[in-house]
């Protein structure tokens, strides 16, 4: 999936693709015969694996907001960093994999991020008025705007910065006092041990 990533689908030939990974054509027309085969088996796995990845940061979490800021922050990793072209390629001339990835938010990443808003009203760190489904779309919309407009072309070198800014800041204001605290505690912690990184 990385070389699609890396270099956008259209401008990869499937010589391209052989060379780059080391393979003859006999054993890539073993896995795939065409490249939008080979890119629909890459997208299914990557979201296979992503679903087991989101299902334990769930699992794993202490409380919503952690899970929630987890969640997130994976997710807009995997978005990051991509070929400018990759994400325009992948939705005018490879629909079938495109729809597997909308399918993967719709279904996946709305049902997970509605799931955490609601427990995080139980546990009393979201404020009780927000919608969670409807926030969990806000979140999504946010996340894509994000990744649409390029603002992590350099992920490496602006990361942190874009998710304070689109996430961080816009999730403090849909915190109870309780989760405010909470969030101020995460935010902290992590600068720290990224200074000892």
């Amino acid at each position: 999936m990385n070389i699609f990533q890396q270099y956008g689908i259209r401008n990869l030939s499937m010589e391209a693709i052989l060379t780059h990974l080391d393979i003859s054509k006999g054993t890539l027309a073993g896995i795939a015969r065409t490249k939008a085969e080979l890119l629909d088996l890459c997208i299914e796995e990557t979201l296979e694996r992503r679903k087991e990845e989101l299902a334990a940061i769930i699992e794993e979490a202490d409380n919503a907001v952690e899970a929630v800021m987890e969640l997130t922050k994976v997710h807009l990793k995997s978005l990051a960093g991509h070929h400018p072209d990759f994400f325009p390629d992948l939705k005018n001339e490879y629909q079938p994999s495109w729809a597997k990835v909308q399918l993967f938010s719709d279904k996946y990443m709305l049902a997970y991020l509605t799931e955490l808003f609601n427990l995080g009203k139980e546990q009393e760190l979201f404020k009780a008025d927000i919608d969670g489904k409807m926030l969990s779309q806000l979140f999504l919309i946010q996340t894509n705007s994000v990744v649409e407009a390029g603002l992590l072309q350099n992920p490496d070198e602006n990361f942190d910065a874009v998710f304070k800014m689109a996430f961080e800041l816009y999730l403090s204001g849909l915190l109870t006092p309780k989760g405010l605290q909470l969030l101020q505690e995460l935010t902290t912690t992590e600068n720290v041990a990224l200074k000892f990184v």
